[in-house]
């Protein structure tokens, strides 16, 4: 029986939320399957496609016997990829959003606001933000192309994410970029979306050589059955 897409979403969101709030670096080994869905509060079976599905999207590798870990990825060839896309994809968005869309924005800009002291949720809310851009854009690929691309920039986010000045400079960002979406000014959404990557690559890069910290289990994580 398939089990509903819902409930792996939610596994899914789990494990990206495990890999974040653990510090985890790439290359680094995952708990046991038994282990992660005691610790997320899901069944194995939701767990198992959940991981089937970010193997695809290249966040983690399963590696047979040996367990799952967390995919190799360079940071720089993800961000050179994505500094094509989210600036067309920010454009697009400006010339076709309606007013319900634009308030949709302001909604998530409003809660990333709220949440800036809280790493972990902030980033939450910026990759639905991020999310919510590519997929007002009308181009169902391009959307999909970088909300996996986004994903694959789990690690980075993770350090990033844990300095307040990053996100400070990253909400200033999110402004600019609603600002321009809800003008219907393209080119000041694509302006305002590369201005945010390149800062954002730029704070990852200078991360990428800090140590990463002990891996800690977070809270547990319930996933609804």
């Amino acid at each position: 029986m398939r089990i509903q897409d819902s409930i792996v979403d939610q596994a899914a969101e789990a494990i990206r939320q495990y890999v974040f709030s653990n510090h985890l670096t790439a290359g680094q080994r995952l708990p046991s399957e038994r282990d992660l869905a005691n610790a997320l509060g899901t069944s194995r079976p939701a767990l198992r496609e959940a991981i089937g599905r970010l193997a695809a999207e290249r966040v983690v590798e399963v590696r047979g016997r040996s367990g799952i870990y967390i995919a190799s990825i360079h940071v720089d060839d993800v961000f050179a990829v994505r500094l094509q896309l989210e600036p067309l994809a920010a454009e697009l968005t400006a010339q076709r959003r309606s007013a319900g869309d634009v308030g949709d924005l302001e909604g998530m800009l409003d809660e990333l606001r709220r949440q800036l002291a809280d790493p972990a949720v902030f980033n939450t809310v910026d990759r639905r933000l991020h999310g919510a851009v590519a997929r007002l854009s009308g181009n169902d690929v391009l959307a999909q192309l970088i909300v996996q691309l986004g994903d694959q920039t789990l690690l980075s986010r993770g350090l990033t994410a844990r300095n307040e000045d990053t996100r400070q400079s990253a909400l200033a960002d999110m402004e600019d970029l609603v600002a321009a979406i809800g003008s219907g000014d393209g080119s000041a959404a694509s302006h305002a979306m590369r201005v945010h990557l390149q800062r954002i690559r730029t704070a990852a890069s200078r991360t990428e050589t800090e140590p990463a910290l002990p891996t800690r289990l977070a809270g547990r994580v319930v996933v609804n059955q």
